[in-house]
C-alpha cells in the first residue's frame, strides 16, 4: 500500500528546514500561523529505529492544505528562488503522523519519482524521475 505524500524539496530532495538556512526564507515573524514543531520534538526520536535499511525517510503532508499550514504564499516565492518546488511523491510507509506532518519512509531517493505540482494541487506540471532541475542539467 502506498500513500501520497506532499512536500516542499529541492533537487536531491532535501527539506528547505535546515540550520543555517532556514532564516533565508521564513517570514520574520510569522503572524498568520503558529510555527509547527519539527518532528523530532513531535515523535521524539525513537522513530529512528524504525527505519528499514535501505529506505528513505522524509517529512511532508497528506494535502496540499496540510502543506499550507506550514509555508505561506511568500515563504513559498522565496523557496522557489532557492530552486524548491513543491512534490507529490508515493510513500511506502508511515512511521508517525499527526495533524501537523507525516514522518514517511519509501524505498526510492526522495529526489525520484516525484511528481511537480502547483500550490493549488491542480495541474501536474511535470512528471519526472528527478527533480526539474536535475532533468534540465542533462538538456532532457
Amino acid at each position: 500500500m502506498s500513500v501520497r505524500i506532499y512536500r516542499v524539496q529541492d533537487a536531491d530532495g532535501r527539506g528547505p528546514f535546515k540550520p543555517g538556512f532556514s532564516h533565508r526564507w521564513l517570514d520574520p515573524s510569522p503572524s498568520a500561523r503558529d510555527l509547527l514543531p519539527p518532528w523530532i520534538d513531535e515523535f521524539g526520536l525513537g522513530i529512528i529505529s524504525r527505519i528499514n535499511a535501505g529506505e528513505h525517510a522524509g517529512c511532508g503532508c497528506r494535502s496540499i492544505n496540510g502543506l499550507r499550514r506550514w509555508f505561506d504564499d511568500g515563504e513559498l516565492e522565496r523557496l522557489r528562488e532557492f530552486g524548491y518546488q513543491v512534490v507529490m511523491m508515493k510513500a511506502d510507509r508511515i512511521l508517525a503522523e499527526s495533524v501537523n506532518q507525516t514522518v514517511f519512509v519509501r524505498s526510492r531517493p526522495l529526489k525520484d519519482g516525484v511528481l511537480i505540482i502547483r500550490m493549488d494541487g491542480s495541474d501536474v506540471l511535470r512528471e519526472s524521475e528527478r527533480h526539474p532541475s536535475a532533468a534540465l542539467k542533462e538538456g532532457k
